[in-house]
């Protein structure tokens, strides 16, 4: 049976897949200015959609 959206939710569009690897040097490219410290990530989603295997 497909996914159906809740009124307000948008349809997930344009996504493609990355490794982890690559998805982190992206991050940190987008936050060069970030030094010694950590960067927090919100990972967001339904669930069931993966984000605790991806975190």
């Amino acid at each position: 049976m497909p996914m159906r959206l809740r009124p307000g939710e948008v349809e997930a569009v344009g996504w493609r897949v990355v490794n982890v690897l690559d998805a982190v040097r992206q991050l940190c490219d987008a936050s060069p200015d970030v030094t010694g410290r950590p960067r927090v990530i919100a990972i967001d989603g339904r669930g069931g959609a993966g984000k605790t295997t991806l975190a």
